[in-house]
């Protein structure tokens, strides 16, 4: 069963419910990996959480005053300070069983970085990789493989690189279930209705 237009759905109603609940703002990885957690074991989907480091890289053709933006960065190698209370330094994303990527929040990179086009991210990607390449397709809805970074590519360009068993976001707020009841639920609902017409589609495709 091809479950990317299911993914596609929960992750875009989920991005647009987080700016609903923050005025506009999606720095909020932990909390949307936990929900589609959630939300894909009610559906009876196997997914994992994924700490990655996600750097996003503005369109060749901009200034080279407009410089990527990087989240979750594992940093240099130097001890590095405590993070502040409540927080993690890290970035979450969701991995499927089918090898999809899940990343709601990946667009929090556009705020205070004007020249970053990134949206919400949703793309297969190898088994057990390491380090993945990305463009976003000039309609802004796709994110489609690179060879690399050199790849010719018009906009928005995004690299994946996965730190599997990294656990530390597991001690955040953001991770209890009482923090994501409400959003969990919308999801749920989500999947109903609009998505009768879509599981159709989907069966006929096994």
């Amino acid at each position: 069963m091809n479950h990317e237009p299911l993914y596609r759905h929960l992750v875009t109603t989920l991005n647009r419910e987080l700016r609903a609940d923050s005025n506009g703002r999606t720095g909020f990885c932990i909390l949307a990996s936990a929900t589609l957690l959630e939300v894909l074991d009610h559906l009876q989907i196997a997914a994992q959480p994924l700490r990655v480091e996600a750097v996003v890289y503005p369109p060749p053709d901009h200034p080279s005053e407009h410089y990527p933006c990087a989240l979750g960065s594992d940093g240099d190698g130097t001890r590095r300070p405590a993070a502040k209370p409540d927080m993690w330094h890290g970035h979450l994303a969701v991995l499927t069983h089918d090898n999809f990527l899940l990343d709601a929040t990946l667009d929090q990179v556009n705020e205070g970085n004007p020249w970053l086009d990134a949206r919400p991210f949703v793309a297969t990607v190898p088994l057990d990789f390491g380090i993945v390449w990305f463009g976003l397709d000039r309609d802004h809805t796709t994110w489609h493989p690179l060879e690399s970074w050199q790849t010719p590519w018009p906009d928005t360009r995004v690299r994946y690189l996965a730190f599997p068993g990294r656990g530390g976001f597991k001690s955040a707020p953001d991770w209890r279930p009482s923090h994501r009841r409400e959003l969990v639920a919308t999801l749920l609902r989500a999947t109903t209705g609009p998505l009768d017409g879509l599981y159709a589609r989907m069966s006929s495709d096994v």
